[in-house]
C-alpha cells in the first residue's frame, strides 16, 4: 500500500530494495529507494536509507500518520534536456493524467515531530548549454513545527559548478515554512530563509511555494573572474575580464516557475576592471 501511495503522490515509479515494518513499534525501515518516471534510465531521486515511525492504531486502518522521518544520503537530479523539457515535468504530467492516489487506499497525515535529512546531494544539469552542471554536496536539513510555522535549517558542505572546477563554498540557511504548522496546509505555505553562501549574504522568500516563485537577494563581495565563471557560456567573449579587488554587489532576482528569471535589482561597485583581448 505504501509503495503504491508514494508512487501515485510522486507521479513516478518508486521502488525499494528492502522494506521492513514493525507492527508493534510502528517503525518503518527502507533501503535503496529509487524514484524515476519509467521512461528514464537514471532515477531523479535516490535515497540510501529512510527511517520512519507511524501511529500503529491508524496504520491498521490504512491511515499513514508519520510521527518521525529521517532520510539518509538522498540525491536529487534535475535535468534540462536538449529539447527544452525537464525531467521534473514528467512527474507533474503523470499526476495530472492518473488518479492512482485516491484508488491506493487509506489516507496520509503528517504529524512529525521532526523531519531530518543528512548527507544529501542536489545536482542540476542543463544539456542545452554543454551539460552546464551545478551541485551542492553534503546537504543536511531539519524541519520541525514551531508555532504556526515549520522551522527550517539547511546546510551544505560544498557547492559549485561540476562541469568545471569552480567552487562557490558552503551554504547555511535558517528560516521558516510559514503557515504550515504541524505539516498542515503545505499547499498554502510560504517560505522565509536567510543565511550565507560562503561570504555572500542570501535571503530567499516565497509568499506561496506552490506557485514556484521565489525572490532571492544576494549581497557581498566576489571576485570578477569567479562571478563570470558562474554563468554558462552562451557564446565566447573575446576578452578576459579581471579586477584587482573583489566586486561589491547587491542583487535581487525572481524565479518564476522554472523557466523565467527576472532581475529587479542590480548594484555593482568596483575600483577597477580590465578587459584584455588575448593575442595569438
Amino acid at each position: 500500500m505504501i509503495e503504491r501511495k508514494i508512487s501515485a503522490a510522486a507521479g513516478a515509479s518508486v521502488t525499494f530494495e528492502d522494506f521492513r515494518f514493525s507492527p508493534l513499534s510502528g517503525a518503518i525501515d527502507i533501503k535503496g529507494v529509487k524514484v524515476a518516471v519509467p521512461r528514464f534510465a537514471t532515477p531523479m531521486l535516490t535515497v540510501d536509507h529512510v527511517a520512519a515511525k507511524v501511529v500503529v492504531a491508524r496504520a491498521l486502518k490504512q491511515e499513514i500518520v508519520l510521527k518521525s522521518l529521517a532520510i539518509e544520503n538522498p540525491t536529487l537530479t534535475i535535468v534540462y534536456r536538449s529539447d527544452g523539457t525537464m525531467n521534473l515535468d514528467e512527474t507533474r504530467k503523470a499526476r495530472a493524467a492518473a488518479h492512482e492516489l485516491k484508488d491506493a487506499g487509506g489516507a496520509w497525515e503528517f504529524e512529525c515531530e521532526k523531519i531530518l535529512i543528512v548527507g544529501g546531494k542536489l545536482v542540476y544539469t542543463d544539456n542545452r548549454r554543454d551539460r552546464y552542471t551545478l551541485a551542492a554536496e553534503g546537504v543536511s536539513a531539519t524541519l520541525a513545527p514551531e508555532g504556526q510555522d515549520l522551522a527550517l535549517t539547511v546546510t551544505a558542505d560544498s557547492s559549485g559548478r561540476r562541469d568545471k572546477p569552480i567552487e562557490f563554498g558552503p551554504i547555511k540557511l535558517d528560516g521558516k515554512v510559514t503557515g504550515a504548522a504541524n505539516f498542515k496546509n503545505l499547499t498554502m505555505a510560504g517560505l522565509d530563509l536567510a543565511g550565507s553562501l560562503d561570504s555572500v549574504a542570501v535571503k530567499i522568500v516565497s509568499t506561496l511555494i506552490a506557485n514556484r516563485a521565489f525572490d532571492i537577494d544576494l549581497s557581498g563581495a566576489i571576485g570578477v573572474e569567479k562571478l563570470t565563471a558562474i554563468f554558462p557560456n552562451k557564446r565566447s567573449l573575446p576578452y578576459d575580464l579581471s579586477a584587482g579587488e573583489p566586486l561589491q554587489f547587491a542583487t535581487r532576482f525572481t524565479f518564476a516557475g522554472h523557466r523565467t528569471i527576472r532581475v529587479s535589482k542590480l548594484e555593482l561597485r568596483a575600483a577597477e576592471v580590465e578587459l584584455n583581448r588575448p593575442t595569438g
